[in-house]
């Protein structure tokens, strides 16, 4: 009885890790709009932030370093 509980929840944490596994394309609509928007930046001397939602929530980049061309291409949520 004892292997029949351990194989249960084994089944049952497999098939939670399933249901919560996330869909690969969420960000496809975010990696889209910044791969348009980088055909029109000013690329000499460019400072390219990226990464997650951390970066794409530094709203105040170009605050920080007000003399350098800083494109923020960070996203997610």
């Amino acid at each position: 009885m004892k292997y029949v509980i351990i194989i249960l929840s084994l089944f049952g944490a497999t098939l939670s890790c399933l249901a919560q596994t996330p869909d690969p394309t969420r960000f496809a609509d975010d990696v889209q709009k910044l791969t348009e928007a980088a055909a029109s930046v000013d690329q000499q001397d460019l400072i390219l932030f990226t990464g997650s939602s951390s970066v794409r929530m530094w709203k105040d980049l170009q605050e920080r370093y007000p003399d350098k061309n800083i494109v923020n291409h960070g996203f997610g949520g």
